[in-house]
């Protein structure tokens, strides 16, 4: 019997891997949106199908949300998503002004005023946007504008990591943050205070904004957003089924 060549063996492993990482996104996005609630014990075989995939890339994608610290996998219980909660409000801004800080100091000697303009267009565009999922991409835009220049592989990840939690209570409050965004620091004021190349300062206005986010969120979290309702939720396309001809 003829076996697969490492090659071929190789494509296929990429190929499982690579729908795996675009079902990961999809749990992940799900998970912020809110429609998989937090608490939610997740059915493999519901998710299969709402996918379109089958559970060995699901498994595989749940996985890689639970690496990313938004799903709990419990031996003989299955996976569940990650709990909202103020005391995890505290925990993800402290520990996000830390990781932060870290990447402005290594990140700002190394910025252009080019680089500047460009973060400062996007805040423009982030400050209007009214869809809060096209906000928090433009959010993240934004920080790897400012943050792309660090050669952290690691810091970068865990940043990114952390930000994922943070944008579950950003996607959830969004309709509280703009409306009360005049009382709050905005983008392009940490702009303002970038330009002026003043480390102390930039350091001090980062965690002072960190802290006036963190402290709004826990003010309007005394019950946190419903998921959306079935007939409410976006209808996905099949990514990864095949097309029928």
């Amino acid at each position: 019997m003829n076996r697969p060549s490492r090659k071929s063996q190789k494509s296929a492993d990429d190929d499982s891997a690579t729908i795996a990482s675009r079902i990961a996104e999809m749990i992940r996005e799900d998970i912020v949106r809110g429609n998989l609630a937090a608490g939610e014990r997740l059915n493999e075989v519901a998710l299969a199908k709402r996918y379109g995939v089958s559970r060995i890339p699901l498994r595989e994608a749940l996985r890689i949300v639970e690496g990313q610290g938004l799903l709990e996998i419990r031996a003989y219980s299955g996976a569940f998503v990650a709990e909202l909660s103020i005391a995890e409000i505290v925990d993800i801004f402290e520990i996000h002004d830390s990781l932060e800080s870290i990447a402005l100091r290594l990140a700002l000697p190394l910025l252009t005023d080019e680089d500047f303009d460009i973060a400062e267009k996007v805040a423009r565009k982030c400050e209007r946007e009214p869809d809060p999922w096209r906000h928090l991409e433009l959010m993240s835009e934004f920080y790897t504008i400012l943050y792309s220049c660090v050669r952290r592989k690691h810091l970068l990840n865990l940043l990114g990591k952390i930000t994922s939690h943070e944008n579950r209570y950003m996607f959830a409050f969004f309709e509280a943050l703009r409306m009360y965004r005049p009382n709050l620091p905005t983008q392009r004021d940490f702009i303002a205070v970038l330009r002026k190349k003043d480390m102390n300062k930039a350091l001090e206005f980062q965690k002072e904004w960190r802290t006036a986010q963190r402290e709004f969120l826990i003010q309007h979290a005394g019950s946190f957003p419903a998921p959306e309702p079935p007939a409410a939720r976006r209808t996905r396309p099949n990514k990864s089924a095949p097309k029928k001809k």
